[in-house]
């Protein structure tokens, strides 16, 4: 049994540390080490979440949901080559189009950070080749791309295709926005 699930839903990220330190104390799990890391980004403690993860990741190295969180930490601690190599191994476990998209669009995030805007848009039509419908950040970061890129018009209609899929006051304002940009 997962030790949150017996710890309780409304234990704070100490206790969970505590606890799962203690199991870890005598058996290394992927599992435990994978929770623990979860309360250690909790408590802002990046360096020890991605130190569990990597441990995790070494103990069952096919596990998915490892290599996306030590991506989405990478990325929390401002090492976004680090991250984009993680969310390309993860892309390599990936048996669904939604685990792909996710990885694609952490790619993107990943190259959006390094200021990559060529790259980054091409992740993000990949997640969107995925999920066509998308994400309404997925919309927000294809549009920062283009707009980076001089890739007005496209813009203009992929915000208007997010937001009539979405119907998002954010979409809009950002379709807006790119209608004005365009005709500067």
């Amino acid at each position: 049994a997962l030790v949150l699930s017996q710890a309780g839903a409304h234990e704070s990220p100490e206790h969970n540390v505590r606890e799962l330190t203690h199991h870890l104390q005598t058996r290394q799990s992927p599992t435990h080490l994978h929770q623990r890391a979860i309360a250690y980004r909790a408590l802002g403690q990046l360096d020890k979440a991605a130190a569990d993860l990597h441990s995790a990741i070494t103990l069952a190295p096919d596990i998915l949901p490892y290599h996306l969180e030590l991506a989405r930490i990478q990325l929390a601690s401002n090492k976004p080559n680090q991250a984009l190599k993680s969310a390309n191994q993860a892309l390599q476990l990936c048996q669904t189009p939604s685990q792909r998209a996710n990885c694609h669009i952490l790619r993107a995030e990943a190259y959006h950070r390094s200021q990559q805007a060529k790259p980054s848009l091409e992740a993000c039509q990949l997640a969107f080749r995925e999920i066509p419908r998308g994400e309404i950040e997925w919309f927000l970061l294809r549009s920062e791309n283009q707009l980076a890129l001089g890739h007005h018009r496209q813009r203009i209609s992929d915000l208007k295709t997010g937001y009539s899929l979405h119907h998002s006051a954010v979409l809009k304002a950002h379709w807006v926005d790119a209608m004005i940009d365009a005709s500067r």
